[in-house]
């Protein structure tokens, strides 16, 4: 017997062709075996980290953070993923932008292009991208966090670091804050609620006030990677909303005393701090955790943050350290996009994603 080739050839006095071929099938499946199931381990791995979460006292009010140590299960073998559902989904999209830590280039490169995509991705009348965030993990070691998070990274628009702590964007009556701010209402001055850009130009593209009352209206995040691929670390922990109770949940705004009190005074007024609410999340075992390995330079995550027709159900998020590569991985960086979508009334949606 001699191995050649990286197989067994049995050679006999008088030889027999079936013999040889067969003990060489059976190396090759061998191996082919073992590589699957390292595959599907692989595949199938779950980590853990530490989700942040806050504890109320009897009066509502933030009481202190609660880490809790969980485990995160692996997205990519998670079936019937939609928006839906888990309140998020993987697609598969290249943008064109090479420096996105330059703002003026990510919103020429980047906006329109995007728009389109998601109005192909979901089905709705209009996508209207409201601003984006840059963010490099690199800057949580920056002790003075210019008390918010406005332009750490100093790209001349919204940049920073990561958020820890497990939160949703919105709470309900966001759309009528919305509308009020892109029809020219109180709220239409610059970052007058969580939509980060000028109203001037968000305007909602033909639609009028009465068009857009009557519209359903869903507000996502497009999460990617910037560079530094494949994303570890530091990176995106997504909580499927099906497992997220409404009292898991309690709002809070970036007023005074409140946990995103930390936003710049000068760029906010005390009104509008306190329109501005979002959730935060109590500890629940049955909170179910997931991520996305290794994410690559054509992945993207859509999360639903905001919807007007089930606004009680939406996934929570924060950003964790996953134990399993958080000592090897290079500092993560990231782009998240914040996205309008309008579907008119009565539309048929077919994207079943949604």
């Amino acid at each position: 017997m001699v191995l050649k080739n990286d197989k067994f050839l049995l050679f006999c006095v008088q030889p027999n062709n079936y013999y040889i071929i067969n003990l060489s099938i059976r190396v090759i499946e061998k191996e082919e075996k073992v590589n699957t199931k390292k595959k599907e381990e692989k595949e199938y791995k779950m980590t853990t980290g530490i989700i942040n979460y806050f504890d109320v006292n009897e009066n509502g009010a933030v009481a202190s953070m609660k880490p809790t140590r969980v485990q995160i299960h692996n997205t990519r073998r998670l079936n019937n993923q939609s928006l839906s559902t888990t309140g998020w989904f993987l697609f598969k999209y290249l943008p064109k932008v090479k420096d996105w830590y330059n703002d003026g280039k990510v919103v020429k490169e980047y906006y329109n292009d995007l728009e389109h995509v998601l109005e192909d991705l979901t089905g709705c009348d209009k996508a209207i991208v409201a601003g984006h965030f840059a963010r490099d993990v690199s800057s949580d070691e920056i002790v003075e966090a210019s008390r918010g998070y406005i332009d750490k990274l100093g790209t001349g628009g919204f940049s920073g670091g990561s958020i820890t702590v497990a939160h949703n964007d919105f709470t309900p009556g966001y759309k009528s804050l919305l509308i009020n701010y892109l029809t020219g209402g109180d709220l239409a001055v610059q970052n007058g609620i969580q939509a980060f850009k000028d109203p001037k130009e968000l305007h909602p593209h033909g639609l009028s006030k009465p068009e857009l009352e009557d519209s359903r209206i869903m507000v996502v995040n497009i999460w990617r990677g910037t560079d530094r691929y494949p994303l570890q670390g530091k990176i995106l922990a997504l909580c499927d909303k099906s497992t997220i109770g409404t009292s898991d949940l309690f709002p809070s705004n970036f007023g005074e005393n409140n946990v995103g009190s930390s936003m710049k005074d000068s760029e906010f007024s005390n009104e509008i701090k306190a329109v501005n609410e979002y959730y935060m999340a109590k500890e629940n075992p049955q909170h179910r955790w997931y991520y996305f390995p290794d994410m690559k330079m054509n992945e993207n995550i859509i999360l639903r943050t905001y919807d007007s027709s089930e606004e009680n159900l939406a996934p929570c998020h924060c950003a964790f350290e996953d134990d399993s590569t958080i000592k090897f991985a290079k500092p993560r960086r990231s782009c998240e996009a914040r996205v309008i979508l309008v579907f008119k009334k009565k539309q048929e949606h077919r994207n079943a994603k949604l």
